[in-house]
């Protein structure tokens, strides 16, 4: 039985986190329909989060007082609100790779109709490889394939993502808008 380690899985959470959100950027590069404002429920699935022990309650419970939000998770997937502001849809698209922390750059970008496609190689000091990022999307949905090999602080990745997103509505509710998305 593997062993549920907190500071592992909110570091993993982050990592989901942050790979919705290159996906959205990505989805929305030189389009002319932006993504609306508001409230969006994103599922992404992964053979690493096929692998992710379960959650004991006690720890769950824990992880809540701490102010960590895990998402909703089983069969894969994991299951998140995020909620994007008018100027993120501004600002999304613009420079896709700008902030991340993985040294990544953009190799190549295209769309065609309502697709997008991002090629980036990255070449930092806990990341290397390349990956491509494929979304078609429409202002209240988005389905993307995020593929990367290489290593990861000298390790191998071959990780695929596979993420979907639906627009619930303009209210965002209590939920905070996500912090990484580039001020520029």
């Amino acid at each position: 039985m593997k062993h549920y380690n907190p500071a592992s899985s909110a570091s993993t959470c982050r990592q989901i986190a942050m790979s919705i959100a290159l996906c959205a950027m990505a989805l929305t590069a030189n389009a002319q329909e932006k993504m609306k404002p508001g409230l969006w429920e994103m599922t992404v699935r992964s053979d690493m989060l096929k692998s992710m022990p379960a959650i004991p309650p006690a720890q769950l419970e824990e992880l809540k007082k701490r102010g960590i939000k895990m998402p909703a998770m089983g069969n894969g997937a994991a299951i998140q609100k995020m909620c994007v502001t008018a100027e993120m849809t501004d600002k999304v698209g613009k420079n896709p790779l700008q902030n991340n922390p993985g040294d990544c750059k953009e190799k190549s970008s295209s769309r065609t109709g309502n697709t997008s496609t991002v090629e980036m190689v990255c070449d930092g000091p806990r990341l290397k490889g390349t990956g491509i990022v494929k979304a078609t999307y429409s202002d209240k949905s988005l389905q993307s394939v995020y593929d990367f090999k290489g290593e990861s602080n000298n390790r191998p990745v071959n990780q695929h993502i596979e993420t979907t997103g639906k627009w619930l509505s303009a209210d965002c509710g209590d939920i905070k808008p996500y912090a990484a998305v580039p001020k520029k």
